[in-house]
């Protein structure tokens, strides 16, 4: 595993990042680990299009949305087979702009994604709608 440093000259999609594993005949479980952020950037300085996983207190904490210009630091893959973002362990994550609303007029609604106890609606005692997995792209 290398430490590299990202900049993400935009966030194209915000993706709820979960675990789900089958243990006995149709029945699954899961859980919610984060969110994957896809960017449009430049990893060690070399242009890309990457995915990086984030935590949910990471989300909290930055308010990332869709549009945002990002930069950081973040691990490879440890297990790649098995990994679906490119970065893990995401660090140093810092807000370098975000779109204006008049930027993106006519554009998908810019929102952050919930927080990860929303898609527990099924498994909590307080009932909420279910939320779209997918969050947007406007590429």
């Amino acid at each position: 595993m290398i430490k590299l440093k990202w900049n993400g000259m935009a966030i194209l999609s915000i993706q709820l990042c979960a675990n789900v594993w089958r243990h006995a005949l149709d029945n699954r479980t899961h859980s919610h680990t984060g969110y994957n952020l896809f960017l449009d950037g430049a990893v060690d300085g070399a242009g890309a299009k990457f995915s990086v996983a984030i935590s949910e207190k990471q989300q909290q904490g930055g308010g990332f949305r869709v549009g945002d210009e990002i930069k950081g630091s973040a691990w490879t893959k440890k297990y790649p087979e098995c990994e679906y973002a490119d970065y893990y362990r995401a660090g140093a994550l810092k807000r370098i702009s975000e779109p204006g609303m008049a930027e993106h007029a006519g554009g998908p609604p810019w929102i952050m994604p919930p927080d990860l106890h929303i898609y527990n609606w099924g498994r909590t005692t307080v009932r909420t709608p279910p939320v779209n997995l997918l969050f947007i792209s406007y590429h």
